[in-house]
This record gives C-alpha cells, structure tokens and sequence, in this order.
C-alpha cells in the first residue's frame, strides 16, 4: 500500500525545496491522473462500515470507517492514515502517562493514535459534535479497549455556551464548518457548543491539544485561554485561512497575536517548520492559493526543539 501523502511529507522534509517543487510539478502532470484512475477502482471495493487495522511509526491502533463520511474515510482505506504530518507530532511529544486534548475528533484517528502511544496511565479527552461521527469514533474506542483512557465528549468547544448550527460536508465530514456553508452539499444541523476552560478545568495536566474546527479556531482558543495559561501545552492548530477571509478576515491575525500574548512560538508544518514571525507575511497567500495549513505552537520551554 503506497501512501501518497506520507511519500510528499517524508520528501518534503528531505528534499530542498526547489528540488521537491519539480518533483510535485512532475507528479501533478504526468502521474496523478493515474493514480486517481487506480484508486477509484480500489474504492468501488469500500462500500460498507468497517474497521482498518493500521499503525504510525510502530504504535498500532484499530478504527472503524466508512464510505458515507467522504474524503477522510476514503483516504484511511486507500492508504491507512491521513495526515501524517500531525501523526508524526503526536508521536514526536507523547508519551507514556501524557495527557491528550483532541478538539474536532472526528472519526478519532489522532485519539486512537495518541491512546496507543499515552498507554494505560496516560489520558485522551475527544470532542467531536456531529452525532453519528461521534457514535462511530465510540465503537473505535470500544474495539482498541481504550474505555479507560479515551473519554469522549459528543460537544464542540468554544468561548460560550450554546446551542449553533453546523453546516456538514456531504462529500468530506470533515470539513464541515459551523462559520460556512459556502460550496458545501449536505445537511444543517443543530450541535451543542461549551466553554472548554470549564470542561478541562479539573485536569491535573495537559500536555498537548490539537484543535481542527473548519474556522473555528479563533472561538475554541479564546474558550481554552485560561487552560493554556495553567499548562502550557504544544498546540497543533489547523490554520483555516480561506474561511476567516469568508468570516471576514480578523481571525487570522488575532489567532497569531492571541498565541504570541500566550507565549507561544509558532510554526508553518507544511512550510519546513518555518518560525512564523510576521502576521502579514504568513497571512497574504491565504488570500491567494493557499487555503488551510498547520500550526506547531510551542511555549517557550520547548521552542528549542525545532
């Protein structure tokens, strides 16, 4: 099984990247085409609820997925995981007996992998709205025996209590966004939102969050401040440029100055770890091509392991 997504970030990170812009120019012109013919045939075969067993560097975990999520699901059969370059954080500043904070859990692959890696006195609080997602996330906890050490949470986190709306992607779960429904062919539902310093505020530690929530973003950080304050943890951050354009453009750069007032050390994933340290730099090319990235944040007691 060849996983085109950890073949460009394992080149990426080995390559210069000049060198690795030829080769990414090569494989968009004269290669992908085929690949896609390929795995569409090798999809027509995932078309029922099922559960993959797969592993990232070693740690080994089950998950149920299914073809009615869309893109996620689709990607984990073709190729065992999504996102690597997440994964590879996750196992870069985990450990035994680490506590994990996952922030738009969807199906529960970044939980089930931090619950392999955190062990039997280690802990995983998952938050995860949307209903059905969250009873499927519930059987891969089941099936991995994780009852002990994830503990999942059918809410979305923000700076208040509410009840709002969320605009599910029919094509990609995932993606669905409470900010936008912009391009996306599906259902509107009603999801419960709480302030997340009130739900963690009995934890004894915290050592890493990772928070994906389509635009959200700027909501959820405000809504955990005081708990970021308290301890400190390395921050992961699916930076959704394009929909705070849609929003209406302040949450880029409030995102930025908020982390920086935490003290926090920001980094571009996809941009070879690049110290993100001008806002108006980092934030013209969402204006642009550029539509989402990643974000390490490291307070200052870890800023030198970059």
């Amino acid at each position: 099984m060849i996983n085109r997504s950890k073949i460009k970030y394992s080149l990426k990170k080995l390559l210069p990247k000049s060198i690795f812009d030829l080769i990414l120019a090569l494989w968009q012109t004269i290669f992908r085409k085929l690949v896609d013919i390929l795995d569409a045939l090798r999809l027509k075969r995932f078309n029922n609820y099922r559960t993959i067993e797969t592993a990232h560097h070693g740690h080994k975990f089950s998950l149920f997925i299914s073809p009615k999520n869309g893109f996620i699901d689709k990607h984990i059969f073709l190729y065992g995981t999504y996102e690597p370059q997440i994964l590879d954080l996750l196992v870069t500043y985990l450990k035994k007996g680490s506590t994990f904070v996952d922030i738009g859990a969807n199906i529960g692959q970044h939980s089930m992998l931090a619950g392999s890696i955190v062990g039997d006195t280690g802990k995983v609080y998952s938050f995860e709205p949307i209903p059905y997602i969250y009873e499927q996330f519930l059987d891969s906890l089941k099936i991995n025996h994780f009852e002990r050490i994830v503990h999942a949470h059918n809410v979305a986190l923000g700076k208040e209590n509410k009840e709002e709306s969320l605009y599910v992607e029919k094509n990609n779960v995932g993606g669905s966004s409470i900010v936008s429904s912009k391009g996306k062919e599906g259902e509107k539902i009603s999801i419960t939102i709480k302030r997340g310093d009130e739900l963690l505020e009995s934890l004894s530690r915290i050592d890493m969050v990772k928070i994906d929530v389509e635009g959200y973003e700027y909501e959820v950080l405000v809504g955990i401040k005081k708990t970021l304050k308290k301890h400190k943890p390395i921050i992961v951050l699916e930076f959704s440029g394009k929909l705070y354009s849609e929003k209406g453009g302040t949450d880029g750069g409030a995102i930025l100055s908020l982390l920086r007032e935490l003290d926090y050390a920001m980094y571009d994933v996809e941009d070879y770890m690049k110290k993100i340290t001008s806002t108006e730099e980092f934030l013209t090319p969402f204006t642009k091509e550029k539509s989402q990235c990643d974000i390490l944040c490291l307070p200052k007691q870890h800023a030198y392991e970059i």
